[in-house]
């Protein structure tokens, strides 16, 4: 439980909306492409994430961290999961 506690800690409030934003948008994409395509949608919400902090680096009103890019990447790896286990992988992942 203090593990859970710890991360929760670590994810802060603005974690939790890269995170949520970041699972939404991919799951969006993958319809979109062949399920075995699966990392096209994952690396089209990478730039995306990306792009958001290379632009919060160049807007002084706002500060570009690696933690949003660390709540990025678990969103989507999330979402992925999500899509996979919703629709069931019956051999689409390698085909």
């Amino acid at each position: 439980m203090k593990l859970l506690q710890k991360f929760y800690k670590w994810l802060r409030p603005d974690g939790v909306l890269h995170l949520g934003i970041s699972a939404l948008l991919v799951l969006l994409l993958l319809p979109l492409v062949p399920a075995c395509r699966w990392w096209i949608a994952a690396s089209v919400v990478i730039i995306i994430g990306l792009a958001k902090e290379f632009y919060d680096s160049t807007d002084p009103a706002h500060s570009a961290e690696w933690h949003d890019v660390a709540c990025d990447l678990i969103g989507i790896a999330l979402g992925v999961a999500l899509f996979f286990y919703t629709i069931g992988l019956n051999g689409v992942l390698w085909g």
